[in-house]
């Protein structure tokens, strides 16, 4: 395109101009954006982090105390059958001709077998 001379001094033309200042701040924006993007691409995996951390924990947590709740459970089972086994043969003694004594020693044995295997599986 034609440049004009006004007074010695050369003028560019303005569609240039404008052409330039609107690539520069393109460059600009651009820029701005990708660091926008980049600190929170940032803050993203930051706070993802935090949170698998967080229910990380939660999980274990959870698993203790399930474990804590089985192992009760299983000790409660255990000692309801064996004052059950008890009291078959505290019964067997007051009657005399009754094989009590062979059936709580039975369920001991059951028991005992059932609750180690219970306990051994919950860990």
């Amino acid at each position: 395109m034609a440049t004009t001379k006004t007074s010695g001094n050369t003028t560019a033309n303005p569609i240039e101009d404008a052409t330039k200042k609107v690539a520069e701040l393109n460059e600009e924006a651009t820029r701005k954006v990708t660091a926008i993007a980049e600190e929170t691409g940032r803050k993203l995996v930051a706070l993802n982090e935090d949170a698998t951390q967080k229910l990380t924990a939660f999980a274990e947590q959870a698993k203790a105390a399930q474990k804590q709740q089985s192992l009760a459970a299983i000790d409660a089972y255990e000692q309801a059958v064996m004052a059950l086994a008890d009291s078959f043969e505290q019964a067997a003694t007051e009657q005399p001709k009754v094989e009590v004594p062979n059936l709580a020693d039975v369920t001991r044995e059951i028991t005992t077998a059932y609750t180690t295997a219970a306990r051994q599986l919950v860990g």
